[in-house]
């Protein structure tokens, strides 16, 4: 219950994403399970193939461009960021 106030919904005006899509493997997001919910589902995606990307443990290239855009940075991100083959 001590955390149910992180899962609250807000309104656009008081949530600023500068235009960026929604990114379930964002860093800032929570990992679909955790040992906290005993292993159980924390949160299910509308979109159930966005299951197994939510929370990541590395930095999205979303968080990069928020932060960018958050402290004037822009145009950096493609400049540091090489694509890599998987």
């Amino acid at each position: 219950k001590e955390y149910h106030a992180q899962f609250n919904k807000t309104s656009e005006a008081y949530n600023e994403n500068f235009g960026i899509g929604y990114d379930y493997g964002s860093i800032m997001y929570y990992r679909r399970r955790s040992p906290a919910s005993k292993n159980k589902p924390l949160m299910v995606p509308t979109d159930k193939k966005y299951g197994f990307t939510m929370g990541s443990r590395m930095i999205s290239f979303a968080d990069i461009s928020l932060v960018n855009e958050l402290y004037f940075c822009k145009g950096t991100v493609a400049d540091q960021v090489r694509p890599v083959r998987i």
